[in-house]
């Protein structure tokens, strides 16, 4: 495989384990917002919304190193 691909294939993994350890069940994000508001869904961050959040995050984070590259 291309080394661009394989990069970011495995970049692409790293960053969602980054945000389910953050922002996942048992994240340390979702545990401080737990303890502010107890009833909520520890399942919060699924669906299209964390799509949106990731991608919106990733996209700019790589266009910005792409620009001062």
């Amino acid at each position: 495989m291309d080394q661009q691909i394989m990069r970011r294939l495995y970049g692409g993994i790293i960053l969602v384990a980054g945000y389910k350890f953050i922002y996942g069940e048992t994240g340390f994000f979702t545990q401080v917002l737990m303890n502010f508001f107890p009833t909520m869904n520890a399942k919060w961050f699924t669906g299209y919304l964390a799509v949106v959040f990731v991608m919106t995050f990733a996209s700019t984070s790589n266009h910005v190193l792409w620009i001062l590259h």
